[in-house]
């Protein structure tokens, strides 16, 4: 015959017994029942009720300071360049506005040249300007004839003023 032999939950031959890790001791209490007592609970917080997952709160603290640290870090290198950007943004949009009515309150003009060796080509003064021998302009020239005379200089003037032309209006992004 076999002996009965009374054990806690906390007794390792207990069917349902209580295990308890990171060097946790077993205790039976009257009220309580079969609770998990941790070691060094002062250094060490435990997730569990059995002393598993622990947190050493130096290590805690200390993450989360670094953690801290590189987001207001973050925030500062963000907030410096943002205003860094909003500033050359200010600036680049006041040197376009300045340069624009700088434009705007000045006329063009260009002197005619004195030098009798210009070279001419076609019928105009224009050194740059190359006749081209292509069949379309020379048709799209014969069948818009009023375009041409519209854009066409004078050939030939009496007087050596400069010829001033005036600039055409120019709205900004900025303008609405």
């Amino acid at each position: 015959m076999g002996t009965i032999q009374c054990v806690t939950a906390c007794h390792p031959k207990h069917t349902q017994h209580k295990v308890c890790y990171n060097k946790g001791t077993c205790t039976l209490y009257k009220e309580l029942g079969v609770i998990c007592t941790c070691k060094n609970i002062n250094e060490i917080w435990y997730l569990g009720n059995d002393c598993s997952l622990p947190i050493h709160q130096k290590a805690f603290y200390g993450g989360l300071s670094v953690t801290l640290i590189c987001l207001l870090g973050t925030v500062g290198v963000l907030t410096a360049l943002f205003m860094r950007n909003k500033q050359s943004q200010k600036r680049k949009k006041h040197m376009k506005k300045q340069l624009v009515n700088e434009w705007d309150n000045d006329e063009f003009e260009w002197s005619r040249s004195n030098n009798g060796k210009t070279t001419r080509h076609g019928n105009y003064g224009d050194r740059t300007y190359t006749q081209s021998v292509t069949p379309n302009i020379n048709q799209s020239f014969d069948r818009h004839p009023e375009f041409f005379e519209m854009t066409q200089p004078p050939l030939h003037s009496t007087n050596n003023r400069p010829i001033t032309i005036p600039k055409p209006q120019i709205r900004g992004s900025w303008d609405a």
